[in-house]
């Protein structure tokens, strides 16, 4: 990547007002008109102070699945995949610096939450038609909060921090096909920029995003709110990822580490050149069925989990594109991904266990954002 092109889309992000999720001031927000698009769906677009976007800096979040990819379990294709990095609130009653920080961003997301449900209930005629709305209908029916609660499939609700989610947008070419970047604007090609804790800018696209922010790992992210999706079933705002900082988990091994001993390579080949021919054709496990079978049934648990992925990947949540709505493209693809929305309430999946113990880490969170 351009150097020079990644330091000017940092010097841009930072003329746009980023603000330390902790600190932000959900009061001076303003909300534009409602838009609505040829199919009748409608959204509106949250503005921060002085008309920019709300963009907001996270503290260092635990990340329990890393980037997770989203594909539907019988695709033949790369069309329908989606990619999100989902944030844990775990470690917010800890007592030093970052852990506090997580407990404030908690509340800020709880009251933004708290912010639309009320706009809403005052604009449901405007916005959607209705000349009355009432809060608990809202809430339990139509409305996808910013911060989820981890629930069973029966809806009952699990012992794990709560967490919140940000979409990562993919970029498309003249032709319709996915190039493999992610993209935070689309309108100026900026790709979503991730840096190691050293701030070294680490490559990353649709084939690498999961061993790059992996599963454990401790994130820094800059989000941003794309807008509020409204119909007279599911309420929900999109939040994107546009640049991150990956602090990797330590205790994790994601590559070769294997100690080399000439002696063990001399041994395996003396041990085999001992062999017949004869010896050698029928070295084979001693019940070939049984690890057949096995190695069948994890890949139907496999099967099963993605499944279930997929479900939620097909959620109200998953209005995408919209930024740039006025171009033809985005509202191709916002059409597309507005089909797919049911109307049932988000269906919530069971979260990764969290750690029993974590290292603690300096919170390193900086009134400067140029790279975090």
């Amino acid at each position: 990547m351009d150097l020079k092109k990644v330091k000017s889309n940092i010097v841009r992000q930072v003329k746009m007002g980023i603000v330390k999720g902790s600190e932000i001031d959900w009061s001076k927000v303003t909300f534009s008109d409602v838009k609505t698009d040829v199919h009748g769906r409608k959204m509106v677009y949250i503005n921060a102070e002085g008309g920019g976007k709300v963009l907001i800096q996270t503290p260092k979040m635990y990340a329990p699945s890393g980037i997770k990819k989203w594909r539907k379990k019988d695709a033949t294709d790369n069309k329908d995949d989606k990619f999100e990095l989902e944030l844990s609130f775990y470690g917010e009653s800890g007592s030093d610096k970052n852990s506090r920080e997580i407990a404030e961003f908690k509340k800020k997301c709880e009251a933004f939450d708290d912010l639309i449900k009320n706009k809403v209930i005052e604009k449901s005629r405007e916005w959607l038609s209705m000349p009355k709305l009432d809060k608990t209908t809202l809430e339990s029916v139509m409305y996808t909060p910013m911060v989820k609660i981890p629930k069973d499939k029966e809806g009952n609700e699990l012992p794990y921090p709560h967490r919140i989610k940000a979409k990562i947008d993919r970029e498309m070419d003249a032709s319709g096909n996915f190039s493999g970047k992610f993209l935070s604007n689309k309108k100026f090609k900026t790709e979503v920029l991730i840096f190691d804790e050293s701030k070294k800018h680490l490559q990353m696209n649709e084939d690498n995003a999961e061993d790059v922010v992996s599963k454990g790992c401790q994130v820094v992210s800059i989000l941003e709110l794309v807008y509020l999706s409204l119909s007279k079933t599911t309420i929900s705002t999109k939040w994107k990822l546009v640049q991150a900082k990956i602090y990797r988990n330590r205790d994790t091994i994601n590559q070769y580490a294997m100690l080399e001993s000439d002696s063990e390579d001399d041994d395996l080949e003396k041990g085999v050149s001992k062999m017949t021919i004869n010896q050698k054709a029928v070295i084979r496990p001693k019940n070939e069925s049984e690890i057949v079978e096995a190695s069948e049934d994890v890949e139907d648990a496999e099967d099963a989990e993605d499944a279930e992925d997929a479900e939620d990947a097909e959620d109200a949540e998953d209005v995408e594109d919209a930024e740039d709505v006025e171009d033809a493209e985005d509202v191709e693809e916002l059409e597309s991904d507005l089909d797919s929305i049911g109307n049932q309430p988000e269906p919530e999946p069971e979260p990764i266990p969290e750690p029993v113990v974590q290292s603690k880490a300096k919170g390193r969170t900086k009134r400067s954002v140029q790279v975090m």
